[in-house]
């Protein structure tokens, strides 16, 4: 068992009691709705350290009574070893297909390889993409575009702008404003939004392509300011919605003040939206289609604060997805839509090696940073938490499998795509 995981032993084995194996091949009605959320970058500690510093223990989160519950492996395929980059995660996730790392939306020999959220499409739903990073950056990109590199951000996001058929495209990157949401005297970079020419039109309402089909262009209708977001969330929406909140990549984790300080330290931006909000407002942009939704929702800060070895902005951006996951659930709830929507919450890999003491779970209180460290500033090829809820989720606990192939509670990144294309189709 990974050092990470070790005051977590009676947690877990009581996880994968719980997600014993059913049979497999048992008849499933397919979902309506199919809704995806991504912590890029957490891990089984990562989730155990905001459980103990939210609640004073490891958990207290709505994944936890999810009926699905397993670890998955999330390595890439040839000379990148064991440990995956975002990109070839986010390929792997989408289409069912191993790639390299840095390639998004082709496979291990460099060919194209369909997405899940383009399966969505031929089968009628809406689809779209929402995150607190840039808007083209690996992840949702991972599940949208087919390029051998995921550094080519404007021409990633030209694609995802005029090529696709999503409704949705919400995240960071506003060319106009700094890391603290404040407005700039000048422009930093229009490479997130695919160009200053590009970023004109879509400021005049301008821009978009055919994406359904129809012989029309449908325009993207831009959103930019916090109550802008808001107001998505409710009443009548624009048929497609490019929301790119105002601040310069990340919502919060890039912003001022001591990073190395415990959660909230420093004031939250209170001009920017936080994911509940995006994930919402996209919601209701994307229920108006009578054959349902597939949407995927990433908490893309988890990682950079990984990256950083930021453990009260990791906790921060952690417990951000989670008020994300939890509102969206009480939105299915809401409007009848539950017991027909497959959800899932899972991360692309873990980033930063985090450690928990031994004794953090006996030492910790709600509101008090675990004792924790990292051991690595990039990403590891620890399995990362899984969960699913819905229709079709118990073919993942059906595919569960031990690491000597017998049947047991460790999944592939490979079996989200797979899984998810069959019941989409």
């Amino acid at each position: 068992m990974p050092s990470p995981l070790r005051f977590l032993l009676p947690v877990l084995a009581a996880t994968a009691a719980a997600a014993a194996p059913a049979p497999a091949g048992v008849g499933v009605t397919p979902p309506r709705d199919v809704i995806i959320f991504i912590a890029d970058g957490w891990g089984f500690a990562h989730v155990a350290a905001a459980g103990l510093y939210a609640h004073g223990r490891a958990g207290g989160f709505v994944w936890d009574g999810f009926p699905a519950r397993l670890s998955m492996t999330t390595g890439s395929r040839g000379a990148d070893g064991p440990v995956t980059d975002s990109a070839a995660a986010a390929t792997a996730m989408s289409t069912g297909c191993k790639s390299r790392n840095g390639a998004l939306g082709i496979d291990a020999t460099g060919d194209r390889a369909e997405h899940l959220l383009e399966v969505a499409r031929q089968s009628g739903r809406a689809t779209g993409v929402v995150t607190t990073v840039p808007l083209c950056h690996a992840t949702p990109a991972g599940f949208v575009v087919h390029a051998p590199s995921r550094d080519d951000y404007a021409g990633i996001a030209r694609e995802m702008l005029e090529s696709t058929g999503l409704a949705v495209i919400m995240g960071g990157g506003h060319p106009w404003f700094d890391r603290d949401g404040a407005r700039r005297d000048r422009p930093r970079t229009f490479r997130f939004v695919g160009g200053e020419s590009l970023w004109d039109s879509l400021a005049a309402g301008l821009a978009g392509n055919d994406a359904d089909g129809d012989g029309t262009r449908d325009l993207w209708t831009l959103v930019d300011t916090r109550d802008g977001f808001r107001a998505l969330r409710e009443g009548v929406a624009p048929r497609r919605v490019l929301g790119v909140a105002p601040v310069a990549e990340t919502l919060q984790q890039e912003r001022q003040g001591d990073t190395d300080a415990a959660p909230y330290a420093a004031p939250l931006t209170a001009t920017v939206p936080d994911l509940a909000t995006m994930a919402l407002g996209a919601l209701n942009v994307l229920d108006a289609d009578p054959d349902g939704l597939a949407l995927v929702i990433e908490g893309g800060a988890v990682d950079w604060a990984g990256h950083d070895q930021q453990s009260g902005r990791m906790i921060e951006e952690l417990l951000a997805f989670h008020d994300a996951v939890a509102e969206v659930l009480a939105w299915l709830d809401r409007t009848g839509r539950r017991e027909a929507a497959l959800v899932i919450v899972t991360g692309d890999h873990e980033t930063g090696g985090l450690e928990l003491a031994a004794n953090a779970g006996a030492r910790s209180r709600a509101g008090r940073l675990p004792a924790m460290r990292w051991t690595s500033t990039g990403h590891t090829a620890s399995p990362v938490p899984f969960f699913a809820t819905g229709p079709g989720s118990e073919d993942f606990t059906a595919r569960g499998r031990a690491a000597d192939g017998s049947p047991g509670t460790i999944i592939d990144n490979t079996d989200l795509g797979g899984v998810v294309k069959r019941l989409l189709r």
